[in-house]
């Protein structure tokens, strides 16, 4: 894999939660050697955790290797579920209910993001991303 990638092998390494832990980071980051760090900070970092277990659902049958990989790290037989689950132990969003999202608003929302054309290992319909949203709004893994 050429340097420039994400590598899911190797993580996660460290997981910092909390409010402030971002001062912690660079000292973490060079106690364990490492060269890559995401950091996911504000409302976006709920959205993210609220929709990842429907998004990694979505498209496991075009990336099957990597949802395996995400399911051998986290100890797991799925790779969304084990998402999912971490999510919840974490104390993480893992619902766009909770965090305001309507019924009514999912079509608009789901028109947005597929008029995006976001980057995915397949392509993503406005009706995939329903799904998505409708799944993230009642917080299934």
């Amino acid at each position: 894999m050429s340097d420039d990638r994400f590598d899911l092998d190797g993580l996660p390494t460290r997981v910092l939660f909390g409010a402030g832990r971002r001062a912690d980071v660079p000292g973490e980051v060079a106690r364990l050697g490492g060269r890559r760090v995401l950091i996911l900070t504000g409302r976006s970092q709920e959205v993210h955790s609220a929709v990842l277990p429907q998004v990694a659902a979505l498209v496991a049958g075009a990336a099957p290797d990597a949802l395996r990989r995400v399911a051998r790290a986290l100890g797991a037989d799925d790779g969304a579920d084990a998402l999912h689950q971490l999510a919840v132990r974490a104390g993480a969003a893992t619902s766009l209910g909770a965090l305001g999202l309507r019924e009514d608003q999912v079509d608009g929302v789901a028109g947005r993001v597929a008029a995006a054309a976001p980057a995915a290992p397949r392509e993503v319909s406005a009706e995939d991303v329903r799904g998505v949203l409708r799944a993230a709004l009642a917080g299934r893994g």
